[in-house]
């Protein structure tokens, strides 16, 4: 029986060895893929800016289990962009967190569906209280019954009250290897040296809203 376990836990091992293997190749070949296509777009007289061209979903993971893409819920739901047309400022104090606009669970669940609908798998990380209202319930994000749905299918990840939620996006992100979808620049996590600057290049997808419809494009700093 023991010898039989063992020879499990063995093939277990060698079964995420090659996983992590094939995940590995694919990032590798697809990188390698937008490097050429980027050259090849910049080499074209009177071509478009690729500095202003829209980019597209990251690719698939090649894993099962792996992610391509981390959404930061909160950054997202309050993008100033964004136009809820069922918020018209009623409960406005429930509503907003210090003075800022509300959280919008309908741009949270737009940008889920942009990635999904193109066959991307996503994990949106949000802080708990935009779904069960916090400690005095009133804190809920505007529409937040729509959340409870992808809470269930694991699709949204509820991060634990008085903890920075862009943890558990940067923590994703280096175990997975995916892009984050945020405006956020983490200047605080690259100061603590938690990350660098040439780490969220690399990972961080910029994005706005235009007639609420995301538009995200690679990070390119300033």
């Amino acid at each position: 029986m023991q010898r039989v376990e063992e020879d499990e836990k063995l093939a277990q091992k060698l079964q995420q060895v090659e996983d992590d293997l094939a995940y590995a190749i694919a990032l590798h070949t697809s990188e390698k893929a937008a490097r050429k296509q980027s050259v090849q777009s910049s080499a074209v007289p009177g071509g478009e800016d690729s500095s202003l061209r829209a980019a597209p979903a990251p690719p698939l993971s090649a894993s099962g289990g792996r992610h391509s893409v981390a959404i930061d819920g909160m950054n997202v739901g309050m993008n100033v962009n964004f136009r809820d047309p069922t918020y018209d400022g009623a409960g406005e104090s429930a509503t907003r967190q210090n003075g800022r606009k509300p959280v919008f669970a309908r741009a949270i669940t737009g940008a889920i569906e942009h990635y999904e609908s193109r066959g991307h798998l996503v994990t949106t990380f949000l802080p708990e209280w935009c779904v069960d209202g916090g400690r005095d319930g009133t804190r809920y994000a505007h529409g937040h019954e729509l959340l409870r749905p992808l809470v269930n299918r694991g699709t949204l990840i509820l991060t634990p009250a008085r903890m920075d939620d862009d943890n558990w996006l940067i923590d994703h992100a280096k175990r997975t290897g995916c892009k984050i979808l945020t405006n956020d620049h983490l200047e605080s996590h690259i100061s603590r040296g938690k990350l660098t600057a040439a780490w969220r290049d690399a990972h961080v997808i910029k994005f706005c809203f235009v007639a609420n419809q995301l538009r995200p494009m690679e990070y390119e700093q300033k």
